[in-house]
């Protein structure tokens, strides 16, 4: 609540109120700036104060000379200004310095704030300079793998068409690695399967492959069979089907591959693997209505 607490003359002789500041925002400001009444000329009484304000006749009002030449007698409440009989005293006017305008209890409020947020800010640091030295007392160094090393990739993060998680490859791979990318992460080289999946990962889900060394064990890369002049791999089974435009496309597993080289094949190519068609189609009728992609309504 703003109060008018004080008559004194104005610059063309007639009476006029100020409201003195007396916070500390106001101790921050370059200048005072006092609400006064305009004068649109100069030497000519343009304002006169209101008869009454806050029930206290204008003509009682004591300025703050006479308060001092009464003694400094208790005048009756009738005569106390609204401001001291909020605040219990009479604010001071201008001509005060701003450095002295300023509420000490505010500045040593201040100075304690400060003071509090300065020692939270140390305890912070402290304690995120604990939580890494226990994380990294368990944290392995980066290895340092080459461009076409082959890794394992973790395969908790990867959506696959299986029905259930349990029935996912906890590892996925081997795959390639194409490249490194500073500081912690590889980019390896995905087959056709895995296009959607960005190739990018964190050493953190990444595992290097150990070649077997036992010879019975190594597999092998089979060679492709020449038919009518081209070369073709044997198919070990049809796994799944969608359709694709007005075509259906069928996910094939090759035989002496392993799952991440299986691949949609058009029924264009299967020509050779009519018995395989026959039997999964007869066996799954439905399989490519499940993948039918549908519009979202708004």
């Amino acid at each position: 609540e703003v109060h008018e607490c004080g008559a004194v003359s104005g610059p063309d002789g007639g009476a006029r109120l100020e409201t003195p500041r007396h916070s500390e925002d106001y101790c921050f400001r370059p200048r005072e700036h006092f609400c006064i009444p305009n004068h649109p000329g100069i030497g000519q009484q343009t304002w006169h104060p209101p008869p009454t304000i806050y029930g206290v006749p204008s003509k009682d009002r004591r300025t703050v000379g006479n308060r001092k030449q009464s003694g400094g007698a208790i005048s009756p409440p009738f005569w106390v200004s609204p401001f001291k009989a909020n605040y219990g005293f009479n604010p001071l006017y201008s001509g005060i310095p701003l450095a002295g305008q300023c509420v000490p209890a505010v500045a040593e409020q201040l100075r304690q704030l400060a003071e509090v947020q300065d020692e939270l800010k140390h305890c912070l640091e402290a304690a995120q300079e604990a939580m890494k030295s226990q994380f990294d007392r368990r944290v392995r160094k980066t290895p340092e793998w080459n461009s076409g090393d082959e890794v394992w990739l973790d395969g908790r993060n990867i959506s696959t068409t299986r029905p259930s998680p349990k029935l996912e490859h906890r590892w996925l791979g081997p795959f390639p690695i194409a490249s490194r990318i500073p500081t912690s992460a590889y980019k390896l080289t995905l087959p056709l399967s895995m296009q959607g999946v960005h190739p990018v990962f964190h050493v953190s889900v990444l595992r290097k492959h150990k070649p077997e060394e036992i010879a019975h064990r190594q597999r092998r890369t089979p060679e492709p069979v020449t038919v009518n002049g081209g070369d073709e791999w044997e198919v070990d089974g049809i796994l799944d089907s969608r359709r694709r435009g007005r075509k259906t496309q069928y996910l094939v597993s090759w035989r002496g591959f392993g799952w991440a080289e299986n691949s949609w094949e058009p029924e264009a190519n299967l020509k050779n693997s009519g018995d395989l068609l026959a039997e999964f189609n007869s066996k799954f009728p439905e399989a490519a209505a499940r993948h039918r992609r549908t519009r979202r309504r708004k």
